[in-house]
């Protein structure tokens, strides 16, 4: 027999992490016209701080034995991504002029920390 009220309540969580990580990601999630500029960059980045705990409960929902050091690995390119994202809006130098560079070198060393901490932990 299915648990269906612990699938309804994980399929909840899913669905508004989803849609908090789009808006951060793509700063809305309907746009009017697909040409038009988006300026939402505060909305975005209050988007994906409303999406940090809940992808940290959603990853204790489908692993509930899993480590606690995981409630802080497993948002972490987001969180970084949100950093470089505010930076921008900032006029941070380094964020500014090299944000795809830092979002490469910033998320391969998070998933490094993932693997280091798959194996060890």
């Amino acid at each position: 027999m299915s648990d269906v009220a612990g699938t309804a309540k994980l399929a909840s969580i899913g669905v508004i992490t989803t849609i908090f990580v789009v808006g951060a990601i793509y700063g809305r999630v309907h746009q009017a016209r697909s040409d038009a500029k988006i300026n939402a960059v505060g909305d975005r980045v209050v988007s994906g701080l409303l999406a940090l705990p809940l992808i940290s409960l959603l990853q204790f929902s489908l692993i509930p034995d899993a480590h606690k050091v995981w409630a802080i690995l497993v948002p972490l390119p987001l969180a970084w991504y949100l950093v470089l994202l505010a930076g921008t809006d900032m006029k941070w130098k380094w964020c500014v002029g090299g944000f795809t560079k830092y979002l490469l070198i910033g998320t391969s060393f998070i998933y490094l920390l993932w693997y280091v901490a798959y194996v060890y932990i």
